[in-house]
């Protein structure tokens, strides 16, 4: 999957502009059912935090992390944690209900 369609497929709702200084925004995927904070850091990278649903317990917090990691570091904490064959057959066992 191209990093570009990534964030598409992390379930996002509720965007939006945190305190005038964090993006926020939900996810629910496999590995994350909550919150996702990123905020721009005084040395020109940036802060990740997850939290759960309730937004106050911290599941992870990436400090330092540079604009061309950023996807990929909430992709795998988020939705894909695994080889590309094993996320393969855990979207095709998805039941997706309309």
């Amino acid at each position: 999957m191209a990093k570009t369609n990534t964030w598409m497929s992390w379930g996002i709702n509720s965007p939006s502009n945190y305190k005038d200084m964090v993006l926020a925004f939900k996810v629910q995927w496999f590995l994350l059912k909550g919150w996702v904070y990123i905020s721009l850091d005084y040395d020109d990278t940036f802060r990740v935090t997850l939290t759960r649903t309730n937004r106050t317990t911290i599941v992870k917090q990436f400090k330092g992390v540079y604009i061309e990691d950023l996807i990929g570091i909430i992709d795998s904490s988020i939705e894909k944690d695994c080889s590309d064959e094993e996320y393969i057959e855990k979207i095709n066992n998805m039941r997706v209900v309309f």
